[in-house]
């Protein structure tokens, strides 16, 4: 690779522009495939292959970008700037090198975490070698994919505060939820994303809440809706049930019958725990909402309805207001903003979701 053959090429590139054809991104992959047979290209070789493709790249179609970037992303000797150079040429070129290019330098992957598109994000967002500064970007980021593609990131590590804020964005947002809650630092800060955990983990956060509360002697403020919501209930009602629900909550129906009509049924035990029922009225009370689901052996449903009424309410304030509280006003005024920020912030995740009736989160 001596100037005689870039001298070529460059007369290759001018020759076709004269003709209005795309030898620009021909020249380049005649270039890029000659110095992937160099085995130990030398610092002279590799300069001026570097100074070739800065500006053959500007002439390349994306396709023919593609092609390169596939043959110059598992180079160890190819230059960061020719790899930068296929970033800008955009998809599908970009991703090829975000996603798989090794050693690309932290300002290289900050620069297109913070600036890049979504499909950028996304792909930076699942690589293995990513810093703190990186990271963070990419938690700032609004984009579903990208913040889902970082959760799902084992190697992420995640600071505390995006951690609970990025929990605060799953609630609306199922596939960033289940995300988040298969992370090993996440401990008990999932609570919030109840409805998207399995069975196993809606077990550990229930038996959590049991522990935690234990000995407590704090009353959920559902207890007030126990007589009207109750009646319903035992009524197979479960409109006017939810209503009730929603209305003593402060907060969407649309949400609370999310919640009723959970197939795994534990989120409605809850809410009968919470309203202080006694467990197996509040079984027979299941039975007439869910006729079919109700009449089944699940150790979860029978583990929620012998909570207390404390244990139940600290999981469905996480699940209503994103927040963990055994202080029932706390929960409830500071819970009611956080959902109208959310709302206002996530508009998209939350139709995403199914939750498109937020916006009428107070009566």
């Amino acid at each position: 690779m001596d100037d005689t053959f870039f001298i070529e090429l460059r007369k290759l590139a001018v020759s076709g522009a004269a003709q209005d054809l795309q030898y620009g991104g021909v020249a380049a992959r005649i270039a890029a495939d000659r110095f992937c047979e160099l085995v130990r290209p030398t610092a002279e070789q590799t300069g001026r292959f570097a100074a070739f493709m800065g500006d053959a790249l500007c002439n390349a179609d994306g396709a023919a970008a593609a092609r390169i970037a596939e043959r110059l992303v598992d180079h160890p000797a190819c230059p960061e700037s020719v790899l930068a150079r296929l970033v800008a040429c955009g998809y599908p070129a970009c991703v090829i090198v975000l996603a798989r290019a090794p050693d690309l330098s932290s300002t290289l992957l900050l620069a297109r975490a913070e600036r890049g598109d979504a499909t950028e994000a996304a792909a930076i967002a699942a690589r293995s070698d990513l810093d703190a500064r990186v990271v963070a970007a990419l938690a700032r980021r609004t984009e579903p994919e990208a913040l889902r593609a970082l959760a799902a990131n084992p190697f992420a590590r995640i600071d505390q505060g995006a951690l609970l804020a990025l929990v605060q964005r799953g609630r609306f947002d199922g596939p960033l939820g289940r995300a988040l809650l298969a992370r090993q630092d996440l401990g008990t800060d999932g609570l919030p994303l109840f409805l998207f955990a399995d069975a196993d983990s809606r077990r550990s956060m229930i038996a959590d809440a049991r522990t935690t509360t234990l000995g407590t002697s704090l009353a959920s403020p559902l207890q007030a809706a126990h007589p009207v919501a109750m009646a319903a209930a035992l009524a197979g009602n479960r409109s006017a049930f939810a209503s009730s629900i929603a209305l003593h909550l402060k907060t969407s129906r649309p949400l609370v019958d999310t919640i009723v009509q959970d197939p795994g049924l534990e989120p409605l035990a809850l809410v009968f725990a919470a309203l202080g029922a006694d467990a197996a009225v509040a079984r027979d009370a299941i039975c007439m909402i869910h006729p079919i689901l109700g009449a089944a052996d699940n150790p979860n449903v029978s583990l929620a309805l012998g909570s207390s009424a404390a244990a139940a309410w600290l999981v469905l304030s996480a699940i209503v207001y994103g927040r963990r509280s055994l202080n029932p006003a706390r929960s409830e005024g500071v819970g009611f903003d956080d959902v109208r920020q959310t709302q206002a912030t996530f508009a998209l995740s939350r139709k995403v979701a199914g939750y498109s009736g937020l916006r009428k989160s107070r009566p």
